[in-house]
Order: structure tokens, then sequence, then C-alpha cells
């Protein structure tokens, strides 16, 4: 397998992109989850007042003369809350966590820190979910910022070496 990964092509050099067109698209893809973030976080706010709203009537249900179903349709609904609330935590986890990402290759490839949201106030990826409940979580001074990757530098002049003049 390594043969035949070695036999292939340089795709970045072919690609013809410059660091500003990588930023670009980082940025869009970047621009994208922060958006998706947002959105389900609303979706969580949403979950959240239609459950206190089931809870409320439930909690003023006799819980004496109820037929096996009514038993049955609860359960269900339970669940269908747990299965809810459990999808979009792991969906907003893994958008926090690659937004994070992203500020980092943005940051690097444009030699600044410029991103740092996630990496400074970021719940998610500093603290968890559980644990932002019950505390106040503070944003982390920019000198907390993580180093810039110069790789990222690297690849970009030896791909613009690589070019014409005339390009």
């Amino acid at each position: 397998m390594t043969e035949h990964h070695s036999t292939l092509p340089d795709l970045p050099k072919l690609s013809g992109l410059g660091q500003k067109d990588r930023i670009q698209i980082l940025l869009s893809e970047y621009s994208t989850l922060r958006s998706e973030i947002l959105s389900r976080t609303g979706f969580g706010f949403q979950i959240a007042a239609v459950a206190a709203a089931v809870i409320t009537w439930f909690i003023q249900q006799p819980l004496s003369n109820h037929s096996a179903y009514f038993w049955l349709a609860v359960i269900g609904i339970a669940f269908s809350f747990s299965i809810s609330i459990f999808v979009n935590v792991r969906d907003l986890t893994r958008a926090a966590y690659r937004v994070k990402e992203l500020e980092h290759e943005i940051d690097s490839r444009a030699g600044e820190h410029l991103l740092v949201w996630e990496s400074l106030s970021g719940v998610l990826t500093r603290t968890g979910l559980l644990k932002s409940f019950f505390s106040m979580v503070k944003p982390l001074p920019r000198s907390k910022l993580p180093p810039l990757d110069s790789i990222y530098l690297r690849s970009s002049t030896e791909n613009s070496s690589s070019r014409s003049p005339t390009d």
C-alpha cells in the first residue's frame, strides 16, 4: 500500500492553490460550522422548552388508573428526548472540536492568531458540557493560545516556489 501511495503525484503542488485560496476554503468550512453550532444550540433550547412542557403536563397527571399504553407512550417520549439530546450534543461537540482545529490551521497559515473564539472561550472543547453547567467558564487570556504550526507555511512556500514566474 505504501508503494502505491508513494507513486501518487504531490496533489497540493498540482492544485495551483495559493495560501490565500487555502485560507478562504478553510474559512468557508469554519463559517459553515459556526452556523451549525448556532443552529444546534437553538435546537437544544427548543428541545428543553418542549421537554419542560411535557414534564409539566406529566406532573399534573394522576399516576394511577393509566393503561399500559400511557406508560409505553411516556417511555417512548422520554427515549425520543434522550436520543435527540444525545445526537445534538454529539454533533455540537464534533463541530466545536473541528472549529478549534480550523482556527489553529487558519491562524498558522496566516502567521498570526486571528481566530481565537473556540480556543479561548469554547465551553465544549475546554471543560465539557456537564462541567459547564456547574461552573462559570471564563475565557482564557491570549497568552494561553497554542503556538502556531509552521508546517502550513513551509508547504505553501514549497508550493509557490515550484510554480513558474508567469503563473
